[in-house]
């Protein structure tokens, strides 16, 4: 309360003697340093951009939606891989990437793990020049069947 008596006494000064301009410069005061506060407050929660690398002329910067992309393009690539899902975390200046996928039956697990795993390092270093890759996990979340249905002969007429 003290300290809302003192910015009244320091209006008054300025020469705004009426309570209620006073009172009402007040409260815009108080609004616009809560948006300053929240503004502040929801920034740390959004995404950062990741700085790939750093010249003498700046630094570039990639969002984790082009990573995102760029992981997706990759994946899309083998014919055996759907339902595809990334998740892009930044953690210690390292990029760590979570891959959930559905791969075709018969299709083997380990040789697509390798391969995308090796096929997004290379293209994360190429493509924007990223350098502190952590981990790169794949996550088979279900088998999709291969075989596709043929018409039967009876049908065909």
């Amino acid at each position: 309360m003290a300290l809302i008596d003192t910015l009244l006494n320091l209006l008054s000064e300025l020469g705004i003697t009426n309570p209620f301009l006073a009172y009402l410069i007040l409260a815009v005061c108080a609004f616009i340093v809560l948006l300053i506060i929240l503004n502040w407050f929801t920034s740390l929660f959004k995404s950062p951009r990741l700085i790939a690398y750093k010249t003498e002329k700046g630094m570039v910067q990639v969002n984790c939606g082009a990573i995102s992309d760029l992981v997706q393009s990759i994946c899309k690539k083998d014919s055996h891989i759907s339902q595809l899902k990334t998740k892009i975390i930044s953690k210690r200046k390292n990029l760590n990437i979570q891959i959930r996928l559905r791969i075709e039956s018969g299709s083997h697990l380990k040789s697509i793990e390798e391969t995308l795993q090796s096929e997004i390092r290379e293209a994360l270093r190429e493509s924007l020049g990223i350098e502190n890759i952590g981990f790169i996990d794949i996550i088979a979340t279900g088998i999709k069947d291969s075989r596709k249905v043929q018409p039967s002969p009876e049908s065909i007429d």
